[in-house]
């Protein structure tokens, strides 16, 4: 639309500005409602988000070729872990993108309100990025700016990529990108070596720093030096503090998508094989409640990840979680000594103790001969007679692919929020405050549809 041209058919649409919803480099954005026309039952209820680039900010070449790269790759992706375009226009001071609004904020508003995330939270988003990344190098788009402030949340806790400015189109097998682009956190090694060039694997370890940042939260390689980051970056130098419980699987994910090598980095496909994915069911569906507080515990118990995983128990110690130091050195004896352990089974049975150990033992042989590792539930129950009986759970390598299926309990037992998201609003969403008169919360734009 040329808004210069007197000739050109022109439609008014008005919207309402509501709250305002963020900030970048070189727009804001706001939750808008349209005003007229109303065509439809959904043009009343319904809000957008407006992303508003002011044309001021693009009277460079570099910048409004920026923002075109952004629209063309936006509006071609449609896909349910990716936020979707709606539409573009302009009138004579702005650009405007509307994109389908995600009335949760995003994950990074969520890390700073609860300071770092359950395992099992992470292991949620975390299936949803890989599988929105999968869809997005499938159409040879590399995002280049995975960060938590571009993961979105939906109504339903659902997440969304989002933000394309900075997302390049691949047109060749094998083509290498250049640009040193990104937020300096989450860049990966080749990023900030500009003759080697990069492509889809930043995105394999900007997931690996995601995921750090969600369970510790803080990014991994955090100094209050820019240069300070980028040293640490190219010499992938991070620790894992030992203040925070988290699981092998996870730090073992963690450390094959940040490996400095970019050949040797784990990609999407082995994301989605490796145990901190595949071991346990993954939630279909997290409580909306998990914006203010955590997860309750019997939510977190169905999906909860085991102590020892199978890939990683012959290179990794077994920790185990007996009650009693008895409970600990027969277990740690069961995997040490495969005779022994059926004869120290049998005499615990005897005694009344470890019963279902004994027979789980039995039933479940590994094709070697030898017994899989061995881990007592950390939940033990009592016997009447004073003994303590300790569940056994093995390493059977199960499906590699992760398992989605709904929570065994309804949510809403879980979540005291989820039937009213109005409570959640009242306790931490900013009302809106009127920015001068009430006319000035109407945006009169004249529209022609590209």
């Amino acid at each position: 639309m040329n808004p210069d041209d007197p000739n050109e058919v022109r439609q008014v649409i008005k919207y309402l500005r509501q709250r305002f919803l963020g900030k970048g480099g070189f727009a804001k954005c706001y939750e808008v409602r349209k005003l007229e026309p109303i065509e439809s039952e959904e043009d009343q209820e319904k809000t957008w988000a407006l992303k508003v680039v002011p044309k001021a900010n693009l009277t460079r070449t570099k910048a409004r070729q920026k923002l075109t790269s952004e629209i063309k790759i936006h509006r071609s992706l449609q896909n349910e872990y990716v936020v979707r375009f709606d539409r573009y226009f302009e009138d004579k001071e702005n650009v405007y993108i509307m994109l389908d609004i995600c009335h949760n904020q995003s994950l990074s508003d969520l890390v700073r309100r609860r300071k770092r995330l359950h395992e099992v939270e992470a292991r949620y988003y975390i299936y949803q990025l890989v599988k929105a990344c999968e869809y997005i190098h499938q159409k040879k788009v590399i995002h280049r700016d995975l960060k938590l402030g571009n993961l979105f949340l939906t109504e339903r806790m659902g997440l969304k990529v989002g933000d394309f400015g900075l997302a390049a189109q691949v047109f060749y097998p094998g083509e290498k990108k250049k640009t040193v682009c990104g937020t300096p956190n989450y860049l990966a090694p080749e990023v900030l070596d500009a003759n080697g060039g990069h492509s889809y694997e930043v995105d394999y370890w900007s997931i690996g720093v995601i995921l750090y940042t969600m369970l510790y939260g803080r990014p991994p390689f955090e100094s209050q030096d820019v240069k300070q980051t980028y040293k640490k970056i190219k010499s992938v130098t991070f620790s894992f503090p030992e203040h925070v419980q988290v699981g092998p699987q996870a730090k073992d994910f963690i450390k094959n998508c940040l490996i400095a090598n970019p050949d040797d980095r784990m990609n999407l496909a082995e994301m989605l094989q490796h145990d901190f994915l595949a071991l346990t069911p993954i939630p279909k569906q997290i409580p909306v409640s998990t914006l203010v507080c955590a997860p309750a515990h019997a939510f977190i118990k169905q999906f909860a990840l085991p102590l020892v995983s199978p890939s990683l128990a012959a290179h990794t110690p077994s920790p185990t979680k007996g009650s009693t130091r008895q409970a600990k050195r027969i277990a740690q004896q069961m995997q040490s000594a495969p005779e022994h352990n059926m004869k120290l089974a049998k005499t615990q049975q005897l005694q009344g103790g470890f019963t279902d150990a004994y027979n789980d033992i039995q039933q479940r042989r590994a094709p070697s001969g030898m017994y899989s590792p061995l881990e007592t539930n950390r939940q033990n129950s009592q016997c009447e007679n004073g003994q303590i009986m300790a569940s056994a759970r093995d390493g059977t390598p199960i499906s590699a692919q992760p398992k989605i299926v709904q929570e065994a309990t309804p949510i809403s037992e879980f979540d005291p929020l989820c039937s009213t998201v109005k409570k959640y609003d009242d306790m931490v969403q900013t009302p809106m405050t009127p920015i001068g008169p009430m006319k000035q919360n109407f945006m009169q734009i004249d529209v022609k549809e590209p």
